[in-house]
This record gives C-alpha cells, structure tokens and sequence, in this order.
C-alpha cells in the first residue's frame, strides 16, 4: 500500500488515462466507457450531439457502441447514417478505419512497437500541444507519454508481455493504492519540493544521477545552487536511516543508457557513507 504526496498519480493524468483508454479499445471493444473517452480525441468532428444520437441508439437496440459505429461505416444503419452530420459519418469512419488498423498492428507487432506507431498514428503529441498553451505543461504532459512508452517495454519483457495483462495490472496497482488506511503500513510517496517541513525514521531518494538530480535543465549557476539545495531539503528529512540510490542504466525515451552519478554525492564525505552495490 502505498500514498501519494502532492500530485496526481501516474496512471489518472489525462494523458495516460487517453492511451489507456485506446489500449482499453483493442483489448475488449466492448468497453464502452474508454470508446466514450477517445472517440473525439484527437478531434475528428464526432460532436456531443453526434455522440447522443449513437449512445441512445445503442442503448434502445442493446448493441455495443462499437458495433453500432461499424454498423455505420458498412451501411447498416441508413436512417440513423442520413441522421448524422457530415463531419460526423466522416469521423466515425476514421474511428472505425483506425480501429480495425490498430487490431492488426497490435496483432503483428510487439507491444512497445504497436503502442508507439498508435501515438505516432493519432499525433498524440500535436493534440496535446494544440489543446495545451503552456509550453511546461506541454512537456510535462508528453515527458509522461514516454512514461507509459516505457512501462510497456518494461511490461514486454516479463513472463506475460500480452496487452490484458499490461492493463489489468495498472488496473489493480491503481485500484489498490492507500487501501491500507494504517500510516506505518504505508509507504509515502512524494517529489523532493513535496517533502518540505516533514520527517520519516527512514527516507529513500532514488534517482541521484546528473540528469535527473541536478536535472538536466538546471544549467546556470543558480539552477545547480537551487539543486543542491534541494537535495539538502530530501536529505534532512531522513530522521535515522538515509538511502541514496542510482541505476547504472536507466530506459530513456525507449533506449536504455548508461547513468552518471550524481555530482551532489561527490560532496559528501565519505566517511559517513556506506556503499552498498547491486548486480
């Protein structure tokens, strides 16, 4: 059981809630609340009003909403077809189109291939640029993109690299989190800025490598100064144990890499450190 400080969790940001919801789609295309999600996203000139006429449609004949989005690219359905608006039949048959497309991809191909051609086929990222005008907020939001790029390689190259099992377990890691109301039964989680004012026996900072800790973007003078401070902040909150780690490789935009350590721990003497290493 774990409980996350000061953010939202990973797997309920908007942008990783849309893949998933595609991911969703082509593993059960009767799920009708991730279709309902992505159907407009990106846009394709679906409407809500377009989207009323298909979900009464489907809810008076009892069929599942994809059904009745094939049943209008194929004719099926005339009278509700002739209903909707032009960009409306249009976007449905690009839904459809892209649907069928993806099935077969995710079929033939591995599972970090499939899910980088379907971002790379629905230009996720110039939808999150268009609808996002901060340009922080744009990275941020495409940074988690890659995010889930690399939970699906990591998950590839498990005992089950299957999409179900991919999403059950993101399923479940998220519907169990903080069930365990118990505070020394749980582990906090929570950034460096989070954990200002508050102490714990034992802290652990993953991550003390030059790029991420100082961050790659804290180039001048101060950003390092502001850095290192930082560190100092997650360092003090450790009340007797203290653990600083780093991975030697770490998965960065899909190509694992060689990781530096960060220069902070340089700084530190090494008399009061006790190296611990991993294989």
């Amino acid at each position: 059981p774990y409980q996350v400080f000061g953010g939202t969790p990973f797997f309920e940001r908007s942008e990783v809630k849309d893949l998933m919801a595609y991911l969703r789609i082509i593993a059960n295309p009767k799920d009708q609340e991730a279709l309902l999600r992505i159907i407009n996203y990106p846009r394709r000139g679906i409407s809500d009003k377009t989207l009323d006429q298909l979900t009464q449609f489907n809810r008076t004949k009892k069929l599942p909403l994809i059904n009745v989005l094939q049943g209008i690219a194929d004719e099926e359905y005339p009278k509700l077809k002739e209903s909707l608006t032009s960009r409306g039949k249009q976007g449905i048959d690009q839904f459809i189109h892209l649907f069928k497309t993806a099935t077969q991809t995710f079929a033939k191909k591995t599972l970090h291939e499939a899910f980088k051609w379907l971002i790379e086929t629905i230009d996720y990222k110039k939808a999150i640029f268009d609808e996002v005008k901060s340009e922080k907020a744009r990275e941020f939001k495409w940074q988690n993109v890659q995010m889930c790029l690399e939970a699906i390689l990591q998950h590839q190259q498990s005992e089950n690299p299957f999409l179900e099992e991919f999403l059950a377990s993101t399923l479940l890691d998220n519907r169990s989190k903080g069930k365990n109301k118990k505070a020394d039964d749980r582990l906090n989680l929570m950034t460096f800025h989070s954990a200002k004012g508050l102490e714990f026996k034992s802290v652990f900072l993953v991550g003390i490598e030059d790029h991420l800790v100082p961050h790659e973007k804290s180039h001048t003078r101060n950003g390092i100064e502001e850095e290192r401070r930082l560190l100092y902040v997650a360092i003090t909150r450790a009340m007797e144990d203290l653990c600083l780690s780093m991975a030697r490789k770490r998965t960065r935009f899909g190509t694992l890499k060689n990781s530096t350590p960060s220069r902070f721990l340089f700084e530190i003497p090494k008399d009061i450190l006790k190296v611990s290493s991993w294989k």
